[in-house]
Protein backbone atom coordinates (compact mmCIF):
# COMPACT_ATOMS: atom_id res chain seq x y z
CA UNK A 1 0.00 0.00 0.00
CA UNK A 2 1.45 3.60 -0.88
CA UNK A 3 -0.07 6.52 0.36
CA UNK A 4 0.00 10.02 -2.05
CA UNK A 5 0.08 13.49 -0.55
CA UNK A 6 1.58 16.91 -1.31
CA UNK A 7 4.78 17.88 0.26
CA UNK A 8 5.68 20.29 2.17
CA UNK A 9 9.42 20.84 0.51
CA UNK A 10 10.23 23.59 2.82
CA UNK A 11 10.27 21.45 5.68
CA UNK A 12 14.29 20.79 5.88
CA UNK A 13 13.34 16.48 6.72
CA UNK A 14 10.91 16.43 3.78
CA UNK A 15 13.53 18.01 1.62
CA UNK A 16 16.37 16.04 2.68
CA UNK A 17 14.11 13.11 1.76
CA UNK A 18 13.41 14.51 -1.55
CA UNK A 19 17.18 15.28 -2.24
CA UNK A 20 17.82 11.98 -1.60
CA UNK A 21 15.61 10.34 -3.56
CA UNK A 22 16.01 12.49 -6.41
CA UNK A 23 20.05 12.01 -5.74
CA UNK A 24 19.78 7.80 -5.99
CA UNK A 25 17.04 8.64 -9.29
CA UNK A 26 19.52 10.11 -11.19
CA UNK A 27 22.35 7.53 -10.47
CA UNK A 28 19.80 4.90 -11.80
CA UNK A 29 18.90 7.55 -14.93
CA UNK A 30 22.53 8.33 -15.70
CA UNK A 31 23.32 4.66 -15.83
CA UNK A 32 20.42 3.73 -18.21
CA UNK A 33 20.60 6.52 -20.65
CA UNK A 34 24.96 6.09 -20.31
CA UNK A 35 24.88 9.81 -19.99
CA UNK A 36 26.63 9.75 -16.57
CA UNK A 37 29.58 12.53 -17.32
CA UNK A 38 26.58 14.19 -19.13
CA UNK A 39 23.97 14.70 -16.60
CA UNK A 40 25.37 16.61 -13.39
CA UNK A 41 23.28 16.45 -10.34
CA UNK A 42 23.20 19.76 -9.41
CA UNK A 43 20.04 20.09 -6.61
CA UNK A 44 20.76 21.32 -3.30
CA UNK A 45 18.60 20.91 -0.12
CA UNK A 46 18.59 24.92 -0.12
CA UNK A 47 17.14 24.65 -3.82
CA UNK A 48 13.98 21.80 -3.26
CA UNK A 49 13.19 24.32 0.21
CA UNK A 50 13.33 27.51 -2.26
CA UNK A 51 11.72 25.66 -5.32
CA UNK A 52 8.43 27.49 -6.51
CA UNK A 53 7.74 23.77 -7.74
CA UNK A 54 4.77 21.73 -6.44
CA UNK A 55 5.63 18.35 -5.18
CA UNK A 56 3.62 15.27 -4.73
CA UNK A 57 4.59 12.44 -2.61
CA UNK A 58 4.37 8.22 -2.25
CA UNK A 59 4.79 7.10 1.17
CA UNK A 60 5.44 3.16 2.16
CA UNK A 61 5.41 2.82 5.74
CA UNK A 62 6.26 6.01 6.74
CA UNK A 63 8.94 6.32 4.11
CA UNK A 64 9.21 8.37 0.65
CA UNK A 65 9.55 6.18 -2.06
CA UNK A 66 8.49 8.15 -5.05
CA UNK A 67 7.92 11.93 -6.28
CA UNK A 68 6.61 14.07 -8.75
CA UNK A 69 7.07 17.84 -9.16
CA UNK A 70 5.22 20.38 -10.88
CA UNK A 71 6.51 23.18 -12.75
CA UNK A 72 4.88 25.72 -15.31
CA UNK A 73 5.26 24.58 -18.46
CA UNK A 74 7.16 26.53 -21.92
CA UNK A 75 3.63 26.33 -23.45
CA UNK A 76 0.45 28.36 -22.12
CA UNK A 77 -2.29 26.42 -20.91
CA UNK A 78 -0.27 23.44 -19.54
CA UNK A 79 1.55 22.14 -16.57
CA UNK A 80 4.59 20.27 -16.93
CA UNK A 81 5.74 17.39 -15.16
CA UNK A 82 9.59 18.42 -14.19
CA UNK A 83 10.00 15.48 -11.86
CA UNK A 84 9.21 11.67 -11.73
CA UNK A 85 11.09 9.60 -9.92
CA UNK A 86 10.55 6.06 -7.63
CA UNK A 87 13.37 4.58 -5.65
CA UNK A 88 15.05 1.62 -7.36
CA UNK A 89 13.86 -0.69 -4.75
CA UNK A 90 10.46 0.23 -5.12
CA UNK A 91 9.72 0.30 -8.85
CA UNK A 92 7.54 -1.87 -11.31
CA UNK A 93 4.75 -1.12 -8.21
CA UNK A 94 2.56 1.39 -9.84
CA UNK A 95 3.96 3.72 -7.32
CA UNK A 96 4.83 6.32 -10.47
CA UNK A 97 1.06 5.59 -11.72
CA UNK A 98 -0.26 6.51 -8.37
CA UNK A 99 1.39 9.56 -8.24
CA UNK A 100 0.39 10.61 -11.68
CA UNK A 101 -3.23 9.74 -10.92
CA UNK A 102 -3.40 11.69 -7.76
CA UNK A 103 -1.75 14.55 -8.99
CA UNK A 104 -3.74 14.41 -12.31
CA UNK A 105 -6.73 14.60 -9.78
CA UNK A 106 -5.99 17.33 -8.16
CA UNK A 107 -6.18 19.41 -10.84
CA UNK A 108 -8.82 17.68 -12.86
CA UNK A 109 -8.95 20.07 -15.51
CA UNK A 110 -5.34 20.95 -16.54
CA UNK A 111 -3.03 19.60 -19.29
CA UNK A 112 -0.20 17.90 -18.16
CA UNK A 113 3.25 17.62 -20.09
CA UNK A 114 6.00 15.80 -19.40
CA UNK A 115 9.60 15.16 -21.21
CA UNK A 116 11.05 11.66 -21.07
CA UNK A 117 14.27 10.07 -23.00
CA UNK A 118 12.75 8.41 -25.94
CA UNK A 119 14.64 5.21 -24.74
CA UNK A 120 13.10 5.06 -21.68
CA UNK A 121 10.59 2.28 -22.55
CA UNK A 122 9.03 1.42 -19.21
CA UNK A 123 8.11 5.87 -18.78
CA UNK A 124 6.67 6.07 -21.88
CA UNK A 125 4.78 3.25 -21.56
CA UNK A 126 3.68 4.45 -18.22
CA UNK A 127 2.39 8.18 -19.71
CA UNK A 128 0.86 6.44 -22.54
CA UNK A 129 -1.25 4.28 -20.12
CA UNK A 130 -2.35 7.10 -18.81
CA UNK A 131 -3.39 8.68 -22.17
CA UNK A 132 -0.45 10.90 -22.93
CA UNK A 133 0.58 11.26 -26.31
CA UNK A 134 3.18 12.37 -28.47
CA UNK A 135 3.83 15.92 -29.93
CA UNK A 136 7.44 16.87 -29.82
CA UNK A 137 10.56 15.39 -29.50
CA UNK A 138 14.43 17.04 -29.74
CA UNK A 139 17.51 16.62 -27.62
CA UNK A 140 18.97 17.10 -24.17
CA UNK A 141 22.09 18.58 -23.30
CA UNK A 142 25.96 17.83 -24.48
CA UNK A 143 25.11 14.30 -24.80
CA UNK A 144 22.04 14.94 -27.30
CA UNK A 145 19.71 12.22 -25.15
CA UNK A 146 16.81 11.93 -27.50
CA UNK A 147 13.59 13.34 -25.58
CA UNK A 148 10.07 13.06 -26.31
CA UNK A 149 7.29 15.44 -25.20
CA UNK A 150 4.03 14.33 -24.19
CA UNK A 151 0.60 15.63 -22.94
CA UNK A 152 -2.54 14.65 -21.62
CA UNK A 153 -6.16 14.38 -22.71
CA UNK A 154 -8.19 16.96 -20.62
CA UNK A 155 -10.11 14.80 -18.52
CA UNK A 156 -9.31 13.93 -14.88
CA UNK A 157 -7.96 9.97 -13.89
CA UNK A 158 -9.35 8.40 -11.48
CA UNK A 159 -7.29 6.61 -8.70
Amino acid sequence: MVDTERLDHRDPKVAASILGLLAVAHAQEAELLQAANALAFDQTLQGIQDSARIFMGANRAGVLVGVLALAQDDEPGQISIAVLVVHPGHQRQGIARALLRYTMCQVADAIFSVVAAASNEAAMALYRGLGFTEYRRGTLGDAAIAVVKLKNPRKPHRP
